[in-house]
């Protein structure tokens, strides 16, 4: 059976903060699938108390193991890269306030700018 290192009080306390507070489920999820294995729970009962699968609850520990609180956060994962940088983010935004029920118009303006075509859909 896997279970964690021993926790100091500290830690356990730190580990008690994000289970109840951190905004993520997922991080909550895991601090508290290592408290509960550092007071002996196995990783089948672990997989009784929450909805996944025994490897993910296995790789939960050794996370944990491997890099401390850093390990139950998830990994930046590949996405669409955004079509427009931070400048014409904010542009769009601008000409949206100035004319907020015309999208046809802002998406001229900015499609005229910027030489990037977006439809936008509702």
């Amino acid at each position: 059976m896997k279970y964690v290192s021993p926790l100091t009080e500290e830690i356990q306390q730190t580990l008690l903060e994000m289970y109840l507070n951190h905004p993520k489920s997922r991080c909550r999820q895991r601090a508290q699938a290592i408290l509960l294995n550092a007071e002996g729970f196995s990783i089948p009962k672990l997989v009784e108390i929450f909805p996944v699968r025994r490897n993910a609850i296995g790789q939960w520990i050794e996370q944990w193991e491997k890099n401390g609180l850093m390990g139950l956060y998830d990994a930046p994962r590949s996405g669409r890269t955004p079509i427009y940088n931070a400048a014409e983010v904010e542009r769009l935004r601008v000409i949206t306030d100035e004319e907020p029920r015309k999208i046809k118009r802002t998406q001229a303006k900015i499609a005229e700018e910027t030489g990037k075509k977006l439809v936008f859909s509702l």
